[in-house]
């Protein structure tokens, strides 16, 4: 985490980052043309990490104000008050399936009732009182494998899920 000044080569046009403030002139890594670094000149940024990604942002001209806005960023991070912080939504799996079929099934698909709320009953049954960053792909894996040892082939040559058979009826005599 810093505060550095970023010059351009005037040659070849690349940037360079120049840490220490104190360097007064650096040679260009690209075509090795001598740049003389005014401090006054200079574009200052701020680099940092918050929440495990680096950040860059440009401050202005004034190595100061880079330095303050540097670190009013870092408590910002220590307070939990960085904007840039991603919240967890909460959203249990059964709400978010009856909000799927309310604004997207209903909808868009005119035999929702035959496809959709049978298959989200299903899904709702096995991933009930889960939160949706909760399911995994393993618990996706396990809720298709449990479906697959509940089919059985009908007599008509459908396969269906042991739930979906008929009940026998019963002779009343």
């Amino acid at each position: 985490m810093a505060v550095f000044n970023r010059v351009y080569c005037p040659s070849c046009k690349k940037d360079h980052n120049i840490y220490p403030e104190k360097v007064r002139m650096i040679n260009c890594k690209k075509c090795g043309y001598l740049i003389k670094i005014n401090p006054s000149d200079g574009n200052y940024f701020m680099e940092y990490y918050a929440y495990g990604n680096r950040k860059r942002e440009k401050v202005g001209t004034s190595r100061k104000l880079a330095e303050l806005a540097y670190q009013k960023r870092k408590v910002e991070i220590a307070e939990g008050k960085f904007l840039d912080k991603k919240k967890e939504v909460k959203i249990k799996f059964e709400d978010f399936a009856d909000e799927y079929l309310e604004l997207h099934s209903k909808v868009n698909n005119k035999s929702w009732k035959k496809s959709d709320e049978n298959n989200i009953n299903r899904l709702k049954e096995f991933f009930s009182g889960k939160y949706l960053y909760e399911v995994t792909p393993k618990m996706v894996e396990e809720f298709k494998l449990k479906r697959l040892k509940n089919i059985v082939r009908h007599p008509s040559g459908k396969d269906i899920s042991l739930k979906e058979l008929p009940r026998p009826r019963s002779i009343e005599t």
